[in-house]
């Protein structure tokens, strides 16, 4: 369940980033702890308190909806970025791992390869051409809806990236 409000969090700073810079950072800040999660969640089990940090992110995203995205003024958003192409892999590959364990459901999979493919492009500097190509992949998965194929072609760019 991180995962999936991870997800969507760094989906929502990729989709919605420019043109809602104040709601996208305060669901950013209010959903920190869940955000954090994906390193601690590798141990194997589910953290105890993993129940309790989703409750309060999804709280904080109801809110935002019910507020329709309108909330006072934040500080610009702050992201720590992936610097060096190791951690982008190795946190790509946490990803696939968690991916991986969740359930074969298609739209499951299908949110969260675009959540992973978000995520890296929100916090990494790429080569322009391929910034490009990713970008254009989350974009034509997007239109293309969880299909086989597209899922298919979402986990074979996270795939790629985690093992060049």
């Amino acid at each position: 369940m991180v995962l999936l409000i991870r997800c969507t969090v760094f989906r929502a700073i990729y989709e919605h980033g420019d043109t809602m810079p104040d709601a996208v950072a305060h669901l950013y800040r209010a959903t920190a702890a869940a955000t954090r999660e994906l390193i601690q969640a590798e141990g194997g089990g589910r953290r105890g308190g993993a129940a309790g940090v989703a409750e309060s992110a999804f709280v904080a995203m109801e809110r935002l909806v019910t507020l329709r995205g309108q909330v006072p003024e934040e500080k610009p958003l702050h992201i720590d970025p992936l610097t060096t192409a190791a951690l982008a892999r190795e946190h790509l590959g946490r990803y696939l791992r968690e991916i991986e364990r969740a359930p074969a459901d298609p739209m499951l999979r299908h949110f969260l390869a675009i959540g992973a493919l978000s995520e890296l492009l929100v916090r990494t500097k790429l080569p322009v051409k391929t910034e490009q190509r990713l970008r254009d992949i989350v974009a034509y998965a997007q239109r293309d809806g969880a299909k086989p194929g597209t899922i298919d072609l979402l986990m074979t760019a996270l795939s790629r990236i985690v093992t060049p």
